[in-house]
């Protein structure tokens, strides 16, 4: 009986934060490619790993495609990512032989339906960085344990390399509530954060990201992002939760404001 009410629950939730993906119907209110490509930054700069791909050019197994996880971070002000290659590897071992490469990067937030979460394609190419001194501090903030294989350990041979952005394929969940498709690349890398986009400043769902186009009261995320405002806000407790509530009022004012 308490596992049919808790399942009923996760249901409940779950189809309120995502209503009309679960019953299929349409809307007017799907995403622009304009707030697909700020939620497509939002997503590359909140999470730190990606699936490199890449085709292996010589062997046995060559043309076929291979895909590892690889740790990144979102370093720069154009959405290209910072990565640690490792040359032992099969993806960097391709790479230096000729392969094209893309990077899939995914929502990892819990939820009834992963098939409801938004992911992408980025690709691009991948260059040797010459600042690592600026490099190493934006991944090794993001990436802690990654010290163990910078460049210069006494196991394998890493560099760090930028992987530049030249296409982008959106993908933003269930297509009747969701962009789904290219993301021009210019607008893609037009984005920035509004409050900010530096190593030192870990940032989170709340913060607002919006195109360098578009004044922050001309983008709205409904629904999901309504929800988690609620979610943070019956976490909060005491001073905490008082200097959360003023901090977000004064956000919504200075929204209306733009407005």
């Amino acid at each position: 009986m308490k596992l049919s009410i808790l399942l009923s629950g996760l249901f409940l939730t779950e189809a309120l934060a995502f209503p009309l993906s679960f019953f299929g119907t349409r809307t007017s209110a799907r995403p622009t490619v304009d707030q697909a490509a700020v939620q497509a930054r939002r997503l590359v700069h909140n999470q730190r790993f990606g699936q490199l791909n890449t085709v292996y050019q010589s062997g046995e197994l060559a043309g076929s495609a291979i895909g590892l996880l690889e740790y990144y971070a979102d370093c720069g002000d154009d959405g290209s990512l910072t990565l640690l290659m490792v040359e032992v590897g099969p993806s960097y071992r391709n790479w230096d032989e000729g392969s094209k490469v893309s990077m899939s990067i995914a929502s990892e937030k819990f939820t009834f339906s992963r098939a409801s979460l938004p992911r992408l394609s980025l690709q691009g190419s991948l260059n040797y960085l010459n600042e690592t001194e600026e490099a190493a501090k934006c991944f090794l903030h993001r990436h802690p344990d990654a010290r163990a294989w910078v460049p210069g350990n006494k196991v394998h041979n890493t560099a760090y390399v930028k992987f530049e952005v030249e296409n982008v394929y959106w993908l933003g969940g269930f297509g009747n509530v969701a962009y789904i498709g290219d993301i021009p690349v210019d607008m893609y890398k037009n984005v920035t954060l509004k409050h900010g986009h530096h190593w030192k400043e870990e940032k989170g769902d709340e913060d607002e990201v919006v195109p360098k186009s578009m004044s922050a009261g001309q983008v709205r995320f409904e629904g999901v992002k309504e929800l988690k405002v609620k979610a943070k806000k019956m976490k909060c407790k005491g001073k905490k939760a008082r200097k959360y509530h003023e901090n977000h009022k004064n956000h919504d004012e200075s929204d209306s404001d733009d407005e």
